[in-house]
């Protein structure tokens, strides 16, 4: 079961009778997806600035609001999936890479640690 919900990325799935798709986006949900989309945009930003697979950076993520939020609760999962040994939020535009995670701007700025 755990290759169906990984296939259709869901957190679990109970056979039955009938099919029965639970559609229902919980804002701890929303929060994970955003995480998600900021680990793909770091990880971009690593391969843009030539950054070998193993490097160790030094990461700081300029959002605001819900997206901001999204990073704080998550910043341990951030951390360890792009290899950040530092992980710090500011707040307004950056000199970093510009990008978009569900609407809300998000400024990228890295430096191998």
């Amino acid at each position: 079961m755990s290759i169906v919900a990984e296939e259709v990325n869901v957190k679990a799935v109970e056979f039955g009778k009938a099919v029965k798709l639970d559609t229902k986006i919980t804002p701890e949900l929303k929060a994970e997806g955003m995480m998600r989309d900021v680990v793909r945009l770091v990880q971009a930003a690593r391969k843009e600035a030539g950054l070998q697979v193993d490097d160790r950076i030094r990461l700081v993520l300029r959002a605001g609001g819900e997206l901001r939020a999204a990073v704080e609760v998550h910043a341990d999962v951030i951390k360890a999936e792009t290899l950040a040994v530092e992980l710090t939020m500011a707040e307004g535009a950056g000199a970093g890479v510009p990008a978009k995670v569900d609407g809300q701007e998000l400024y990228v700025e890295l430096e191998k640690a």
